[in-house]
């Protein structure tokens, strides 16, 4: 199939009867999905007609080939009976899966209710028969299995636009790394995710599990060489290595155009949900209002400015141009909020960098939107609070005289500017003036949507 044809896909999918998993396979691969995706993948939230309507058309495919393999709408007793006697029907089954899944993720949505049962039901087996002796037969779907797991914990609604295939990537070698458990692991340093197989809720960080978890079939994923290989990572040098899982990640890494600092990016993302942490629950209070919002690095700087000028001479703040967004609080915890909003300019992302507050005589609370969710009706962000006090800065980096937006603060531990992504060498050491100072920067330490983070390791006069 090499014509891109929704009518080809459609006509193909109806063709389609049950149990018959051969056929399916080709499907899978027509170039319609892959310009469906296009046309909703790194948009703006919400989404706009034409993107929405995409995604609709995406999903709806998805399902009716599912459906007319026989496994009815997602149903685990549907899944006994169609496919798990069949060996490639249960690996078409786990890449319809994944393939649902992939286009939930790339429109920042959730998956249809009966997702994780089905994929649960199929673990279960899965890991049945890998149990009684059967692994090398069902290790290809043991692996597809793990894979759609460790998504989960990484959390693709958190994963800034365009990261998707490069998580996919590094899910993919670490799930080689990976096993399941029907013990909880012996620490928090070996487990990564768990799940009760008989929830249909999507697995959770083994380090995040609260004492109030009560499975009714609990599953673990154990990653003792997968910890050993973050931690590698984490402590990248320029030592060669060869033939264990850290060259393998950095070479996916390569392959999937990863940059340094991406690599780190995601072995941070990585660090935090692998439980390197104590186990915690964030309190979490109930809460009723309304903020105003501005995001994106560009905007979020204008918008600082503004309000400095205004402080030093009241008469100064002109209007803000900047888009704003009207939303509401729906609780706060100790370091961020969750937020609603229907804003009627589609500007929201994960990654990106937002200020927000009550009213105009308060100052912008810099925020970076952590995680987004999109149900179609409302868009749910949950924003970690960066600082209240952040400032807008003009930099100039080495010789040259032009001038570039920057964003700086200080907390009690350390000093970090945010710069817009690409500002200098993202490996190195810089140099930059501000006001009449010269700031000594690390390398890039954190990337987001549109901005990169770095500290300030020295200040001279």
């Amino acid at each position: 199939m090499t014509k891109t044809n929704p009518t080809d896909l459609s006509d193909a999918i109806a063709s389609i009867t049950t149990g018959q998993f051969a056929s399916a396979l080709p499907i899978l691969h027509h170039e319609y999905w892959s310009d469906l995706e296009a046309r909703f993948w790194n948009a703006s939230h919400p989404l706009s007609d034409t993107a929405r309507a995409a995604h609709t058309e995406y999903q709806f495919l998805v399902q009716m080939i599912w459906q007319r393999l026989g496994a009815g709408s997602a149903r685990p007793l549907s899944v006994f009976r169609s496919t798990l006697s069949n060996p490639a029907g249960l690996e078409v089954s786990l890449r319809i899966l994944g393939r649902m899944y992939a286009g939930c993720n790339l429109a920042y949505s959730a998956p249809p209710p009966g997702f994780w049962r089905t994929v649960y039901s199929i673990t279960g087996y899965v890991v049945s028969q890998c149990r009684d002796g059967n692994e090398q037969q069902f290790d290809f779907a043991r692996n597809l299995c793990l894979q759609l797991w460790l998504m989960a914990w990484l959390n693709p609604l958190s994963l800034v636009a365009g990261r998707l295939p490069i998580a996919v990537r590094l899910v993919g070698l670490l799930s080689k790394s990976c096993s399941y458990s029907l013990a909880p692991p012996t620490h928090a340093g070996s487990g990564l995710a768990a799940a009760d197989l008989m929830d249909d809720k999507p697995p959770t960080p083994f380090g995040r599990l609260g004492a109030e978890w009560n499975p009714q079939l609990p599953l673990y994923v154990n990653a003792q060489s997968a910890a050993y290989a973050i931690q590698e990572l984490r402590a990248a040098s320029n030592q060669q290595r060869s033939g264990d899982m850290y060259e393998a990640l950095l070479s996916a890494g390569r392959l999937a155009g990863l940059t340094g600092p991406e690599v780190n990016d995601f072995v941070k993302r990585a660090l935090r949900e692998f439980g390197q942490t104590h186990s915690r629950a964030i309190p979490r209070i109930a809460s009723k209002g309304t903020v105003v919002a501005i995001t994106g690095m560009i905007d979020v700087w204008t918008a600082l400015q503004d309000h400095a000028s205004h402080s030093r001479s009241p008469d100064s703040e002109r209007p803000t141009q900047s888009p704003k967004l009207e939303g509401q609080v729906l609780n706060h915890s100790e370091g961020g909020f969750l937020l609603k909003f229907r804003p009627s300019t589609p500007s929201l992302r994960a990654g990106s960098l937002l200020v927000m507050r009550g009213n105009d005589s308060e100052p912008w609370t810099l925020c970076a939107v952590r995680w987004l969710q999109d149900n179609s009706r409302d868009v749910m962000i949950g924003v970690e609070v960066l600082n209240t006090f952040a400032r807008a800065v003009l930099t100039v980096e080495g010789k040259s005289t032009s001038q570039s937006p920057a964003i700086a603060f200080e907390t009690e531990e350390q000093h970090l500017v945010y710069t817009p992504l690409g500002f200098g060498d993202p490996k190195s050491v810089i140099e930059v003036g501000v006001d009449t100072e010269r700031w000594v920067l690390s390398a890039v330490q954190q990337l987001g949507e549109d901005w990169e983070q770095r500290l300030v390791l020295d200040v001279a006069g």
